[in-house]
């Protein structure tokens, strides 16, 4: 009899502790555990209510949301359903509601840089490109809101990136004179490069030959042109006109391409006139066809 009132008594406490009835489940330790409820979408007081009410502790926490509204719980630690001993702890996080966050100025910054800012305060970024005179390619030109503007976290806003100047054409500037080639090159938009000179036979002094890159090619703005000038044709030595007659040494330098100018010099008594005395440049200096030569004539 006492064995049996023994047994009775324990099975009276099993049942006691367990809240599904079935003894197994304390000797299992499952009478201990409860489900955690699912307080998602529900208000903080709410909350803790049908945490106190399934024998567990509620933990608050708060941090922004822009889905869900103010006071209402966003996620809660463990799941909903998941099995805890009784007495546990469940954290639930509450919304703050959004976020409000000032737009950073991101003017003149990288692209990459600007982007990477933006994310690091929970901004979202549109990104659009265009050309730009003023603003090197690849930094910010514009932005949507301005700077200093309160807006919602998550937001997106919208950033401008330059895509540098527009390129243009290399203007055509053969035969021009150079300083009228080079104000033309710089008047389109591009930087003077070397300016080199080169003999041709076909073209003045002073005239361009070419430019690198070569007319009609397109290129950024402020990209460097290299200009080759004519220096005239490839020169002469100067044939030696001294002791003639101005009229014969002029006909003499004409037919090598040279032109003379006369120059005066007083004669002696008894020295024949009109006859070249001495010349500039010497004979046997390099002279480029279509120059001067002066000559100085006794009179």
């Amino acid at each position: 009899m006492a064995i049996a009132m023994a047994i009775i008594a324990f099975m009276i406490v099993l049942l006691g502790l367990s809240p599904t009835l079935n003894p197994i489940d304390v000797l299992l330790g499952k009478g201990f555990e409860v489900k955690t409820p699912d307080t998602v979408g529900l208000d903080q007081t709410k909350a803790l209510l049908l945490l106190e009410q399934g024998s567990l502790n509620g933990r608050v926490a708060f941090d922004y949301s822009n889905d869900v509204d103010l006071g209402l719980v966003i996620r809660q630690t463990p799941a909903p359903k998941d099995r805890v001993l009784r007495g546990d702890s469940v954290s639930v996080v509450v919304s703050r509601g959004p976020s409000k966050v000032p737009m950073l100025d991101v003017l003149a910054v990288a692209k990459e840089d600007a982007v990477q800012r933006l994310k690091g305060v929970g901004i979202e970024t549109k990104v659009d490109e265009r050309n730009d005179e003023a603003v090197p390619a690849g930094l910010v030109i514009s932005q949507v809101p301005s700077a200093g503007q309160i807006i919602t976290g998550g937001s997106q806003v919208s950033v401008v990136v330059s895509l540098g100047p527009v390129t243009r054409t290399v203007p055509d500037v053969s035969k021009l004179p150079k300083e009228g080639a080079l104000f033309n090159i710089g008047k389109a938009g591009f930087a003077l490069g070397i300016v080199s000179y080169l003999d041709d036979p076909k073209l003045p002094a002073n005239a361009v030959i070419s430019t690198n890159p070569p007319a009609g090619e397109a290129r950024p703005r402020d990209t460097p042109i290299d200009v080759v000038v004519s220096s005239g044709p490839t020169p002469v030595q100067a044939p030696s006109v001294i002791g003639q007659t101005f009229e014969t040494a002029a006909v003499s330098l004409l037919n090598q391409g040279l032109i003379a100018a006369q120059t005066t010099t007083p004669a002696a008594p008894g020295e024949p006139l009109n006859i070249v005395v001495s010349q500039d440049p010497a004979p046997g200096a390099p002279i480029r066809p279509g120059q001067l030569v002066t000559l100085t004539v006794r009179r």
